[in-house]
C-alpha cells in the first residue's frame, strides 16, 4: 500500500478517534441531562455516544470545529516534519504532504457524522434562514400571522369543546364499559323512556353481560339545618351506583345494601360543592345529622370535587344522594310505571351488541310473563358517552366543520401571499439553481419558511383561541355544553393546534415551492424576477375561486340557521309570557300531607293575588316549554286496547283555579276549575284542543269521560277545553294534554305564576315574603319571568346561528381580501397592457369594465362551485333546522347575489386604480 493511502487512512482514523473521545469526554463531564434522559435501559452505550456526538455537533459546533481543525493540522504538520527529516526541502515537503493528505475541508467532511445529524444540521440552517426572511418582511409576516391566527384560533376554540365533549374519555374507571339502559315502546316511534322498578330488578338478576347495575331517579329537597333554607337538587340512587362508576368518596363511605330498607334509609352523601357552600368544608360533618326535606339524615360521605355525575335526567344537578328504595310506595312497585334510569358496567370483553342481544332475550321473556305491561317493550342498551352528548353533538360537529372551512380559506389566502412573494424571489431562486443548489434542497428551504410562518400563526392562534374559548363558554346557553367544567386548553389542544399549523404549512408551502422552481433560468437571469417566465396568476385565481366557494357554503349555512331561528321565534307558544313572574316552592312531604299541600297553595295564591300590582295568580306543577310527564288514556265508550301500550300518550299537569286567566291561554268552551273541585268531589279535567281532536273529533268533548287506570277505571269528566300550549319546546308540536285540579292530584312542588301590571320582577320580594310568612323554612327558588323560559327554549339555536354568522362573516371578509389581492396583482402585472390600450384610445370605463369582469368571473365560478357543494353539505344541518329545508331556494339565491355583489365591490378598488395608469409611464416601463 503506498504512503499516501496509508497516511490518509491513518490520519482519518486517528482524527475520528480523537473526535469521538472529545465528544464522550465532554458528555461525561458536562451533559448530565443526556445521562438522565437517555439511561442505558433504553439504548446501548454506543447509541448514547452517538446521540452525544450529535448533540455536540448541533449545539457546540464552533468549539468542535476548532478542535477538529487543530487535530487535523497537527497530523499535517507531523507529515511535513517527516518529509523534511527524509531530506526534502520545506516547500517540497509541504507540497507533497498536502497532495497526499488532500484538502482539509474534504477530510473534515469525511470525519463528520452523516445521515440524521447532517439532516438536522441543514434543517437548523433552513430555520435560521427562514426566520431571517420573515424578519426581513415584517408587513408580509404580520398580515399572514394575523390571518392564520383568525383561522387557527377559531379551530382551537371549537376543537377544545369537541375534545372535552366528544373525544375525552368520561371521568370514570374504564368508561368504555359504561352503558345506560332505556326502553322503547311500540307506539313511541323510536323514542326512549325510563324503566320501571320491577323491570330493573329483573334485568339485574337475569343478565349475563354486566358486572354490576345501578338505578336512580331525581330528587329535590330543602336543606333547612343551616341559617337560610336552600333548595337542592339531587338523586335517589341504588347503593352500588358509585361502584358501577368506579368512584370512591373523598371522605366517609358510600351506601350499604341494607340502607335501602325503610327505617334505615335516612343517610345522605353530599357533593363537594354543597359541602363547601352549606357547611364551609367542615371536616367533622361525617356522622352529623342534617334536615333534608323535613327529615333528619345522617351524613355518611363526601364525594370528591372532580366528580361529574352522569347527566341522566334533564340536567338535574347532583348536590346530594340518598338511597333508592324499590319496596314502596305502590307506584314504585308497578311494572307499568316508568320512572327511573338504569346504569350498568359491562363485563370485560363484552360489546354493546352482545349486551343488547342478552337484553333482547330478557325483554322477550318479560313480555311472555307480563303481556299487559311489557308487550312490545324492549330494553335498549346505549353507550353512556353517546347518550350524554347526543343532543349537542350535531351542532358541535357543524360548528367544527364551519371553522374548518374558515381555516381552509385562511390557508388559501396565505398561499396567495406566498405565491406573490415567490414572484419577487424568482431571481434569487434562479441564481441558487444556477450555482448548483439541488431542487430538493431548495424545496425543503421554502417549505421550512412556510412551516415557520404557519407555526407562528399557530402560536398566535392559541392566544386567539384562548380568548375565543372564554367568550364562547360565557355566551353558551346554560347546559348547552355538557361537562363545561372540563372544557379547557390542554396538551391535546396544543398538539392539535401545532399539528394543524405544521400540516397546513407543509401543504400551503408546496405550491409556491414547486412554482418557484418551475423557472426558465436563462430568461429569469436576463430579465429579472418581475418578468420571469413563471407566472402564478392562474394558480392564485383558482385559490381565490375556491375561497369564494367555501365562503358561500358557510354563508348559506349561516343563512339557513338564521332563517330557522327567525321562524322559531315567530312561533306562538299558546300563552302570553309578558309581565308574568314565576317562582317554585317545594313543600316537605314529612310535614305536609296531600290535603295540607292543597290548603297551603290555595292560601298562598290567595294572598299573592292581594299584593299591589298583581292582576291574577295561580300555580302549576309543570310550566310550559319545560316538558310534562304523561300517561296512557282510555276513553269511555271506546273499546279497551289489548294491552296498555296500544293507547295514545297524554301529557298532564295539576293546576289551581285561575291558571288559564293568568297565563292568558285561549279558552274554547266549558268551565274553569273552582275551589269546589276538591279531593272528595267527582274527578274532573280540562283538556286542550289537541286531545279533543284526538279522542273526540268533530264532537263536543265537554261531559265526556276518560281514565288513566287500565285495570280499575276511575272515570274523569271533561269540564272544559283550552287552547294548545307548547309544552315540549317551540320547535315541537302541541301534544294532547289534560289539566287536573291540584286538590285531586296534589303535588308538593308547584310553580306559582302571577301576572303583574308593571315589571314582574318588582313583585319577587312580595312573593317571597308571602311564602315565608306561611312557612319560614320554605325556600323560594327558580325566580324569573316566563319570558326567560321562552327565550331559553330557543337560545341554543340562537347561539348556533350567532356563531355560524360570525364565522361566515369572517370567511366572507377573507374571501374578499383574496379577490382584492388577486385583482391588485393582475392590475400590477398588466399595467403595461392598460397603458397601451389607453394610448390606442380605450376609455377609462373600458379598462374599469375589463378589470371588474375578471373579479366577476372569479365570483361567478366560485358561486357556482359553492352552490354545488352547499346542496350536498347543508343536508347535514337538517336536524338543527326548524321549518326550513336544507336546500331552501330563497337562502341560496339571496346569499349568491350578496356574494356576487361583494366580489364586484372587492374588484372595484384595484379596477379603479387601473384606470389611473398614465399611458406614457406605462409605455416607458420595462
Amino acid at each position: 500500500m503506498n504512503l499516501r493511502v496509508n497516511s490518509a487512512k491513518n490520519l482519518l482514523l486517528s482524527a475520528k478517534k480523537q473526535y469521538e473521545r472529545f465528544f464522550l469526554r465532554y458528555a461525561q463531564d458536562r451533559l448530565w441531562l443526556l445521562r438522565i434522559t437517555l439511561p442505558r435501559v433504553f439504548i446501548s452505550q454506543e447509541e448514547r455516544e452517538q446521540v452525544m456526538r450529535w448533540y455536540q455537533r448541533l449545539f457546540r459546533r464552533g468549539r468542535t470545529e476548532r478542535q477538529l481543525d487543530a487535530e487535523l493540522r497537527f497530523h499535517l504538520e507531523r507529515q511535513i516534519a517527516d518529509y523534511i527529516a527524509a531530506g526534502m526541502t520545506p516547500d517540497e515537503a509541504r507540497r507533497r504532504a498536502r497532495l497526499e493528505f488532500g484538502g482539509l475541508d474534504q477530510v473534515k467532511e469525511e470525519c463528520r457524522d452523516v445521515g440524521a445529524a447532517r439532516f438536522v444540521e441543514s434543517l437548523i440552517q433552513d430555520v435560521r434562514y427562514g426566520l431571517r426572511q420573515l424578519r426581513r418582511n415584517p408587513g408580509f409576516t404580520a398580515v399572514a400571522v394575523l390571518t392564520l391566527a383568525l383561522g387557527i384560533g377559531a379551530n382551537t376554540a371549537v376543537f377544545t369543546v369537541v375534545n372535552a365533549v366528544l373525544l375525552r374519555p368520561l371521568p370514570y374507571k374504564n368508561p368504555g364499559q359504561l352503558v345506560t339502559i332505556r326502553i322503547t315502546q311500540p307506539q313511541a316511534h323510536g323514542n326512549l323512556y325510563l324503566a320501571s322498578g320491577p323491570d330493573f330488578q329483573d334485568w339485574r338478576k337475569q343478565n349475563r353481560v354486566f358486572e354490576d347495575m345501578a338505578a336512580g331517579t331525581v330528587s329535590s329537597a330543602a336543606l333547612t339545618s343551616g341559617s337560610e333554607p336552600l333548595q337542592l337538587q339531587g338523586f335517589e340512587v341504588s347503593p352500588r351506583v358509585f361502584r358501577v362508576l368506579g368512584i370512591s368518596p373523598l371522605m366517609g363511605r358510600t351506601f350499604s345494601r341494607d340502607e335501602t330498607q325503610p327505617g334505615r334509609d335516612q343517610v345522605v352523601i353530599l357533593s363537594y360543592g354543597l359541602w363547601q357552600r352549606a357547611f364551609g368544608g367542615e371536616r367533622g360533618i361525617i356522622g352529623k345529622e342534617i334536615v333534608l326535606g323535613g327529615k333528619p339524615y345522617d351524613v355518611v360521605g363526601i364525594m370528591p370535587r372532580s366528580l361529574k355525575f352522569p347527566n341522566l335526567w334533564w340536567g338535574t344537578k347532583a348536590e346530594y344522594w340518598i338511597p333508592l328504595g324499590l319496596q314502596e310506595p305502590v307506584w314504585r312497585t308497578s311494572r307499568a310505571n316508568h320512572w327511573l334510569w338504569a346504569l350498568a358496567r359491562m363485563k370485560s370483553g363484552i360489546t354493546v351488541a352482545q349486551a343488547q342481544a342478552n337484553m333482547d332475550t330478557i325483554s322477550r321473556r318479560l313480555q311472555q310473563q307480563y303481556p299487559r305491561t311489557n308487550t312490545g317493550v324492549r330494553a335498549k342498551v346505549l353507550d353512556l358517552r353517546e347518550e350524554q352528548v347526543k343532543q349537542v353533538k350535531p351542532a358541535i360537529l357543524i360548528l367544527f366543520a364551519a371553522v374548518g372551512f374558515l381555516l381552509l380559506i385562511a390557508c388559501a389566502n396565505i398561499v396567495n401571499l406566498l405565491l406573490a412573494k415567490a414572484i419577487s424571489r424568482q431571481r434569487e431562486i434562479a441564481i441558487r439553481l444556477a450555482v448548483g443548489s439541488g431542487k430538493v434542497r431548495l424545496i425543503r428551504q421554502l417549505l421550512t419558511e412556510s412551516v415557520l410562518l404557519f407555526l407562528a400563526g399557530g402560536l398566535a392562534g392559541l392566544l386567539v383561541g384562548w380568548g375565543a374559548l372564554r367568550i364562547l363558554l360565557y355566551a353558551a346557553p346554560q347546559g348547552y355544553v355538557p361537562g363545561i367544567t372540563q372544557v379547557r386548553l390542554d396538551a391535546w389542544v396544543f398538539a392539535f393546534t401545532l399539528g394543524v399549523a405544521f400540516l397546513a404549512g407543509i401543504l400551503a408551502g408546496l405550491a409556491p415551492a414547486i412554482h418557484s422552481l418551475n423557472l426558465d433560468l436563462q430568461s429569469t437571469l436576463k430579465e429579472g424576477a418581475k418578468s420571469g417566465s413563471a407566472d402564478s396568476g392562474g394558480a392564485r385565481s383558482i385559490l381565490t375561486t375556491a375561497e369564494i366557494a367555501l365562503a358561500l357554503v358557510m354563508l348559506i349555512g349561516a343563512g339557513l340557521a338564521i332563517k330557522s331561528m327567525a321562524r322559531l321565534m315567530a312561533v306562538q307558544p299558546g300563552f302570553d309570557p309578558h309581565n308574568v313572574l314565576k317562582a317554585r316552592i317545594a313543600l316537605p312531604q314529612a310535614r305536609y300531607g296531600p290535603s295540607q299541600q292543597t290548603l297551603f297553595y290555595e292560601r298562598l295564591v290567595d294572598r299573592v293575588r292581594a299584593l299591589p300590582g298583581v292582576q291574577s295568580a295561580s300555580a302549576t306543577d309543570y310550566l310550559p316549554l319545560q316538558g310534562n310527564p304523561g300517561g296512557f288514556v282510555y276513553v269511555e265508550g271506546q273499546p279497551l286496547p289489548k294491552d296498555m301500550f296500544s293507547s295514545p300518550v297524554v301529557d298532564w299537569s295539576s293546576i289551581l283555579p285561575g291558571y288559564f286567566r293568568t297565563m292568558r291561554i285561549l279558552w274554547v268552551r266549558g268551565r274553569d276549575f273552582t275551589l269546589a273541585d276538591g279531593e272528595k268531589s267527582p274527578k274532573v279535567a280540562i283538556i286542550n284542543q289537541a286531545m279533543a281532536r284526538l279522542f273526540w273529533p268533530n264532537q263536543n268533548p265537554v261531559g265526556k269521560r276518560f281514565t288513566m287506570n287500565y285495570q280499575k277505571p276511575d272515570w274523569i269528566t271533561v269540564v272544559g277545553v283550552a287552547g294548545d300550549v307548547k309544552e315540549m319546546g317551540l320547535d315541537q308540536p302541541a301534544t294532547p294534554e289534560a289539566y287536573f285540579p291540584e286538590a285531586q292530584r296534589p303535588d308538593p312542588d308547584l310553580a306559582v305564576v302571577l301576572r303583574a301590571s308593571i315589571s314582574p320582577l318588582s313583585e319577587a320580594d312580595g312573593l317571597t315574603r308571602t311564602a315565608r310568612g306561611l312557612d319560614k323554612e320554605l325556600p323560594v327558588y327558580d325566580l324569573g319571568t316566563l319570558g326567560d323560559i321562552v327565550s331559553q327554549s330557543s337560545e341554543q339555536r340562537q347561539f348556533m346561528a350567532l356563531l355560524l354568522g360570525v364565522f361566515a362573516s369572517a370567511a366572507l371578509a377573507l374571501a374578499l381580501v383574496g379577490i382584492y389581492g388577486v385583482i391588485s396583482y393582475s392590475v400590477e402585472r398588466r399595467s403595461h397592457e392598460f397603458g397601451i390600450r389607453m394610448a390606442l384610445g380605450a376609455q377609462r370605463r373600458d379598462v374599469l369594465r375589463l378589470v371588474a369582469a375578471e373579479g366577476l368571473k372569479m365570483g361567478l365560478i366560485g358561486v357556482a362551485a359553492g352552490l354545488a357543494a352547499a346542496l350536498g353539505l347543508t343536508r347535514l344541518m337538517a336536524s338543527v333546522l326548524y321549518e326550513v329545508k336544507p336546500n331552501d331556494p330563497g337562502t341560496f339565491v339571496i346569499v349568491s347575489i350578496i356574494l356576487t355583489i361583494a366580489a364586484l365591490l372587492a374588484s372595484y378598488i384595484p379596477a379603479h386604480r387601473a384606470t389611473k395608469v398614465d399611458p406614457m409611464v406605462a409605455l416607458r416601463h420595462e
